[in-house]
């Protein structure tokens, strides 16, 4: 009879030392729960900022991708201009600017455009007027806004050397 109490106390100790490991896994496992959780939580916020911004960046992506090739369409356009050497197109603060050459628009000294220069404005806007949907803005030199501003005062202080209203050919 001692020996089975004996083993019987023995099991009785067993079984409390496993009802507590038990007890303190439950804690463990329900703390490593919260965890998770927390840690989800923050996971799924993170893909979302992430999404966004693969989304974002597409949306940049194409927009880079639709001014190039307006940049490569306009530069086929203008090439035969582009090659006399009377047109230049740049990219300025990510906006195309087409420069013309002054001497292909004015002589020396002169505010009046030339029969060519008239020519080279006319084949420009031959083709800007193909693009839809575009806010265009001419920039003149100093000199030719002053010109233009002597020549018609009515224009006043809408003479700028980077603003003036588009010519509607």
């Amino acid at each position: 009879l001692e020996d089975m109490t004996k083993q019987l106390n023995d099991a009785q100790g067993r079984l409390d030392a496993a009802t507590a490991l038990n007890k303190q896994a439950a804690a463990d496992l329900q703390s490593c729960g919260k965890k998770m959780k927390d840690q989800t939580g923050a996971l799924s916020a993170a893909l979302a900022e992430t999404k966004a911004a693969l989304e974002e960046a597409r949306k940049a992506k194409a927009a880079a991708e639709a001014r190039a090739a307006l940049f490569r369409k306009l530069t086929e356009k203008f090439q035969k201009m582009i090659d006399a050497g009377s047109l230049k197109i740049v990219l300025r603060n990510g906006r195309m600017v087409l420069q013309l050459a002054n001497d292909v628009l004015f002589d020396s000294g002169k505010v009046d455009l030339k029969p060519a220069g008239q020519q080279a404005l006319k084949d420009v806007a031959v083709v800007l007027k193909t693009l839809d949907g575009r806010q265009l803005q001419v920039a003149l030199p100093d000199a030719v806004a002053q010109g233009i501003a002597d020549l018609h005062p009515h224009a006043g202080s809408r003479v700028t050397r980077h603003t003036w209203p588009a010519p509607a050919w």
